[in-house]
């Protein structure tokens, strides 16, 4: 089958060998070659390519002109699809288990959803199909890719293009998803918190949508060749699934390790031995602003880059990729080809750029999913979405710093001479941005001005419980009955000092003797006045003032955290000895203020923008022009002048 009439100058051409390429035997393959059940016959025929709505999604790589010389290119057989070898043919069940496993444990292990014996059923049998069906699946391959030869390239399948320029079903189910989560949260919602709810879910992906669309239909209306959505969609699910997801768990491991090393100041606590009577040394500041820099910086902006080594600049590159070449290779399956649906095609430096706009979208919507959803309390208690709005600015900027890299890598590959380290200038500058950024968040945090925080150290005396106030102490939180002070941080009326007991117990009068003194010397120094010792009433539930302040949530859990893991008792505020505790404490007190985070995010977005908008055009322009002088000189092998448009 040579040609096809499609009523435009559009044709198919099904070449029989790849150019240049030997016959090599079938035992050398790491796919069998088949006939293609959606292969043209009288006519295009695109069996689950949702052609019926999915023009307004995106063209279609097999009817679009935009892309007929990808069709009709050499290293493409639209006639064909592959098959694992003999030795592979349970890989395929084996794959759609596993993928049916994640789906179950991805979609239904939500602590809202996990409430319903039904849901814990399926997501337990998700688990374990995804951890014993994923696991085997995933050993075969790392060991093909290990042991087995590489396997001579071959032609690219009708699917493995199609997953390549982007399949108009991600497109589908990302809109389906978008709306049936919106519907999910209008119905689950209380009554009065229904707009709450929605605002909250709008929230956690307005930043990626208002970003992504204007992006995309810009690239698409002065490319050369037509985009189509699902490319954009597909590096969206891998910067969220993969890269937030993988990020997280190495974020938990190097933050608790930091946490384990030095507990007084690491990169979510960087509050000093003697805080918050005294601020942080700068030397303190120093060490948590590198391990942030260690700890998000490099792992989440690493897990973003890695997404973009998807992309490749030519079919022939796809065609020898190790994806293709080292792995044992599927195609029959149209929604996931092995391992074919790992490679996008980027077609030019602009493509490039919009697929890591893309990632870092992804990235973005899903911590921000993490983020509005500890924010919600703070939201529905004083009805304002102001707290969770400035997860909007987040996303842009991760938006901005994935953007940064993929104009760095745009330039490697597609600039004239070879440079692979020019794709690490934005990696390192956005490492640096990145984890300078959230280190600023942490240090210009305040605590809640209505929780009261002192330092301690309890002792036994005389079969009684000695505790003192101390600057070297244990960090403890006391309480004030009258409230607080705004202006001088301390309680309106103070309170006579006592101690909570760690159990809710009533206690008498006569029961027990408590000391509390300020003391910086030896304990044996120290003056003993004797107090009654009775109940604390608990806390009340905390108020943040100042939006910002939904930026900063890791330093006010980890010192939350720290209290409660810690055995200090807790104390009323002292009377005698306002020095001896501060309400509403800053995390560092000499910090200039919440603007340095601002500045910083802004400049980041700033330098992205002039990346974008005078450095992208300049190399876009570049490429072409290479190109029609390479075609130019491909039509004309005899050297003749040439008028050039």
């Amino acid at each position: 089958l040579d040609t096809l009439n499609l009523g435009s100058p559009f044709e198919f051409h099904v070449p029989h060998r790849v150019a240049g390429g030997a016959m090599s035997s079938s035992a050398d393959l790491n796919g069998v070659p088949v006939s293609s059940p959606e292969a043209p016959q009288d006519g295009l025929r695109e069996r689950g390519s949702f052609i019926v709505f999915g023009r307004a999604l995106g063209p279609s790589p097999f009817s679009d002109p935009g892309f007929a010389h990808h069709a009709n290119s050499e290293f493409v057989d639209l006639s064909r699809e592959y098959e694992y070898p003999l030795q592979y043919r349970n890989l395929k069940g084996l794959g759609l288990i596993s993928a049916v496993g994640f789906g179950c444990v991805y979609i239904a292990g939500d602590t809202s959803v996990l409430r319903q014996p039904e849901t814990v059923l399926l997501v337990v049998v998700g688990f374990l199909a995804l951890l014993f069906a994923g696991c085997f699946f995933c050993c075969v391959n790392c060991l093909h890719f290990l042991c087995a030869p590489v396997a001579p390239p071959q032609l690219l399948s009708r699917t493995e293009l199609r997953h390549l320029l982007g399949t108009t079903a991600c497109t589908f189910w990302t809109i389906l998803l978008l709306l049936a989560g919106g519907l999910k949260h209008f119905i689950t919602a209380q009554p009065g918190e229904r707009w709450l709810e929605e605002a909250l879910f709008v929230i956690e992906s307005f930043g990626a949508i208002v970003v992504m669309v204007p992006s995309w239909y810009l690239v698409n209306r002065f490319s050369k060749e037509p985009v189509k959505a699902g490319l954009i969609m597909s590096m969206f699910w891998a910067g969220a699934i993969f890269s937030a997801e993988c990020a997280g768990v190495f974020n938990t491991l190097l933050l608790l390790i930091w946490t384990a090393a030095d507990p007084d100041c690491n990169a979510t606590m960087p509050v000093g031995p003697k805080w918050p009577m005294e601020a942080p040394s700068g030397g303190c500041v120093a060490k948590a602003n590198l391990e942030w820099v260690l700890t998000p910086g490099i792992v989440e902006e690493s897990f973003k880059f890695m997404v973009l080594l998807r992309l490749v600049t030519s079919l022939e590159e796809a065609m020898k990729s190790k994806a293709l070449t080292r792995f044992p290779r599927m195609s029959t399956i149209s929604c996931m080809p092995c391992c074919g649906w790992f490679l996008k095609f980027a077609a030019s430096p602009a493509v490039v750029v919009l697929c890591g706009m893309a990632a870092g979208a992804g990235f973005g919507s899903l911590e921000n999913v993490q983020y509005v959803a500890k924010l919600s309390g703070i939201v529905k208690a004083t009805g304002s979405i102001l707290p969770a709005s400035v997860r909007i600015f987040t996303a842009m900027l991760h938006i901005a710093m994935t953007g940064t890299c993929s104009f760095f890598l745009a330039i490697s590959l597609f600039s004239q001479r070879k440079r692979p380290f020019v794709k690490f200038i934005g990696w390192i500058m956005m490492v640096i941005g990145h984890g300078t950024y959230d280190a600023f968040c942490t240090f210009q945090a305040e605590m809640p001005m209505d929780e009261c925080f002192t330092r301690v150290e309890c002792y036994e005396e005389q079969q009684e419980e000695v505790c003192v106030f101390s600057r070297t102490g244990k960090l403890a939180e006391c309480s004030c009955k009258a409230g607080v002070d705004e202006e001088t941080r301390k309680c309106a009326s103070n309170s006579t000092a006592l101690v909570e007991s760690k159990e809710a117990r009533v206690v008498s009068l006569e029961e027990a003797k408590v000391v509390l003194e300020v003391a910086d010397t030896k304990k044996e120094a120290v003056p003993i006045h004797e107090m009654q010792f009775t109940q604390v009433t608990k806390l009340a539930t905390a108020n943040i003032s100042g939006w910002y302040h939904g930026t900063t949530p890791k330093v006010v859990d980890r010192i939350h955290a720290a209290l409660r893991a810690s055995s200090t008792p807790r104390f009323y505020c002292a009377k005698d000895s306002k020095e001896s505790y501060v309400c509403g404490p800053a995390v560092v007190e000499w910090w200039p203020g919440a603007w340095t985070s601002w500045l910083l995010g802004i400049g980041i977005i700033v330098l992205f923008c002039l990346l974008a908008c005078i450095g992208l055009p300049f190399v876009e322009r570049d490429f072409h022009s290479r190109q029609q002088q390479a075609a130019a000189e491909a039509a004309n092998p005899r050297g003749q002048v040439v008028q050039m448009a």
